[in-house]
């Protein structure tokens, strides 16, 4: 039996035995998300979709490449918006945490995720 969140039958099913994560984890979020695509394509059943969805983060990465002068700055004020536009406590906390680097900010982010999804349960 397979697990839908922890390890899907679309994740390990490649003929290699690579699961598309160990890569993805390495490229940057566009590289990532087209590479993902490409490699699951055929185990979700909408294989057109998802190389066309691969196709539009390969063009976004080819036409945003090198694009924004000061990221840091863009990801502040982009954070802020978003931070501004969200009533949801938890929701914020973890935009925060993930756009703070280190450990820590990650491991704040996974607590407040997990005390909203026991909220829930």
């Amino acid at each position: 039996m397979t697990d839908p969140v922890n390890n899907p039958a679309h994740y390990c099913g490649h003929a290699s035995g690579i699961e598309c994560i160990q890569v993805a984890r390495l490229l940057s979020f566009n590289r990532g998300n087209a590479f993902k695509y490409i490699f699951r394509h055929r185990d979700k059943g909408a294989q057109a979709q998802d190389l066309q969805k691969a196709l539009w983060y390969i063009r976004d990465e080819i036409k945003h490449k090198g694009r924004i002068v000061n990221p840091n700055e863009y990801r502040r004020r982009a954070l802020r918006k978003i931070l501004d536009a969200t009533s949801e406590t938890w929701e914020a906390t973890c935009y925060l945490y993930l756009c703070t680097p280190g450990i820590v900010s990650l491991k704040a982010a996974e607590q407040a995720l997990l005390e909203h999804i026991g909220a829930q349960a």
